[in-house]
């Protein structure tokens, strides 16, 4: 199955304070296809704050995730890329792991990732449980 959606929003964020003029923007689009055991998805996202008082703060950033299903083994891969201010480099991310499913509705995750801090590495091993009740 394929989907695809969008949201945006935008207004203002100064929650009452009069003397504070701030508005807020998020917009995202994201799309994925499923068959077979097969995923992939992704999405892109941009957000602005603009303060009239002072710098306009803009950010955005995307994913691209893939994966395959065998079993109660689901590897896995993802790229994403972000950064909070458009005149830095983007922060970049490639994961790979594998998720274990031992009952539907609990998960065991392990997974490396390669970490470029606009330069500077930080690359880690992660492991996680997750289920839902």
């Amino acid at each position: 199955s394929f989907y695809i959606g969008a949201s945006y929003y935008t207004g203002e964020a100064s929650q009452g304070v009069s003397n504070i003029d701030v508005s807020s923007t998020v917009a995202e689009v994201h799309a994925g296809f499923n068959a077979s055991g097969f995923d992939i998805h992704g999405l892109y996202a941009i957000n602005q704050i603009d303060d009239k008082n002072a710098a306009t703060i803009d950010g955005n950033g995307y994913y691209i995730n893939g994966s395959y299903s065998i079993g109660e083994w689901t590897p896995f891969a993802q790229y994403e890329a972000y950064t909070t201010d458009d005149t830095k480099d983007d922060i970049t991310l490639t994961t790979v792991g594998i998720n274990y499913n031992p009952t539907h509705n609990v998960v065991l995750k392990a997974d490396y990732v390669l970490r470029d801090n606009r330069g500077k590495d930080d690359d880690r091993f992660e492991l996680g449980i997750g289920w839902s009740f």
